[in-house]
């Protein structure tokens, strides 16, 4: 087994080799006709077609998995991954670690075993499934042994600048658990209906990237941690935009992945900030669900009352804050003030709050327009977190029992 642990590095430029010195000798299945039979399992067929080392890697995992026994017997309809695929994986896992600062050395054995046999399943689908079957407006959904949801469509290429003159593929897409095919990550077949006495293949583009979207999240998953390194003080001031760090679904959810703000910050992530006229930063293009996360250090406990200030043009708008998952607020209406920069101060007294580190989570429950807004003048030693929207708010976290008037939290 040693052969196959291996650096990543190496695997590439291996793969790449073996996939343009193996190409002319497998022709016969990647120019395949629209239905083509062999007389053998799929796992057969693989180690068969894999001359020039184009599915080492993969035959080596299906059998560590155990998911070779599937393709040996029963009827499964396999989307094959070449080895390019995986390695393509592999390289983004080891850069995302070099830039968190751990060793980029990875190999696929350093993955746990587990998360091999949970993404390669989702190429594999219980029945026959050929191009006939998926020949639908909006393609198939397809469930997967571990009831993950696929989508399958097949789609007459484009040939020499003639629109559905070329051959018949199948667009294989990870509907990321969303119904809206923005979410999807997709990869077409190079080859597809090559039907096998368990089940049929068809064959992935070598561009697809193994694991579609969530290989490098899954194998090295990202922590949470706090925007400026340390958690903010609670008496302090925070900024909006200074959310934590972590990414999509750890310290912030936006329902587009684009990042639509005009600021020239946070670029990289999908939180729509705004160069704001109020303070640094503001969030725009919000929609219902969204929420950030922060970090903070409340530095005493007591009771606490919670001032939001909020500016609108609409009625329809509410949210809440939440400490450590608990709603301290609850859901707050935000009334019609005339304008985004027409405030009004809503209070919601009582919030006992404990000393420590904490999570402070501000949860947008109907879409909106929000604002962050900082203000100098305000006195040192208070917490703002703000916020305008077409439901916006400001809020101030006020403790009774401190020497500082105020905590503010502003939305």
């Amino acid at each position: 087994m040693n052969k196959y642990s291996f650096c990543i590095p190496v695997l590439a430029a291996a793969l790449m080799a073996a996939t343009f010195s193996c190409e002319k000798k497998n022709v016969e299945f990647r120019d395949m006709q629209p239905v083509r039979e062999v007389k053998m399992s799929t796992y057969d067929f693989l180690k068969t077609a894999n001359k020039g080392g184009l599915y080492d890697t993969l035959i080596y995992l299906l059998d560590k998995t155990g998911l070779a026994e599937k393709l040996k017997s029963g009827h499964v309809t396999f989307f094959v991954p070449q080895d390019f695929s995986i390695a393509s994986a592999m390289y983004d896992l080891n850069f995302s670690r070099e830039k968190r600062g751990d060793p980029g050395n990875w190999t696929v054995d350093s993955v746990r075993l587990g998360l091999w046999d949970t993404l390669l399943s989702r190429y594999m689908l219980e029945g026959n499934y050929d191009l006939d079957t998926l020949r639908y407006a909006d393609g198939m959904n397809l469930v997967t042994p571990y009831g993950y949801e696929m989508n399958g469509k097949a789609v007459i290429t484009t040939a020499s600048g003639i629109e559905n003159g070329g051959s018949m593929v199948i667009q294989y897409s990870d509907k990321n658990e969303s119904r809206i095919m923005k979410n999807w990550v997709m990869t077409t077949t190079e080859a597809a209906n090559l039907k096998t006495t368990t089940g049929v293949v068809h064959m992935l583009e070598p561009k697809h990237i193994f694991g579609f979207s969530s290989f490098s999240r899954l194998a090295y998953p990202a922590v949470r941690r706090p925007y400026l390194s340390q958690p903010m003080n609670i008496p302090g001031h925070i900024e909006l935009g200074y959310y934590d760090i972590g990414g999509e679904g750890l310290a912030y959810h936006d329902n587009e992945i684009a990042q639509r703000g005009t600021a020239n910050f946070r670029k990289d992530e999908g939180v729509d900030l705004d160069n704001c006229t109020e303070g640094l930063y503001n969030t725009g293009y919000t929609n219902i669900n969204e929420w950030l996360r922060f970090t903070v250090k409340i530095n005493w406990t007591g009771r606490y009352r919670l001032y939001c200030m909020v500016a609108s043009p609409n009625d329809h708008g509410r949210l809440r804050i939440e400490v450590n998952d608990v709603n301290v607020s609850g859901s707050l209406g935000v009334p019609k003030t005339g304008g985004y920069q027409t405030w009004r101060t809503l209070t919601v007294p009582g919030i006992q709050l404990t000393e420590g580190v904490q999570t402070i989570y501000h949860f947008l429950e109907t879409g909106g327009t929000m604002r962050a807004v900082s203000h100098s003048s305000r006195k040192k030693g208070c917490l703002t977190i703000s916020s305008r929207t077409a439901s916006p708010a400001k809020y101030w976290l006020r403790s009774s029992t401190s020497a500082c008037p105020m905590n503010r939290i502003t939305m």
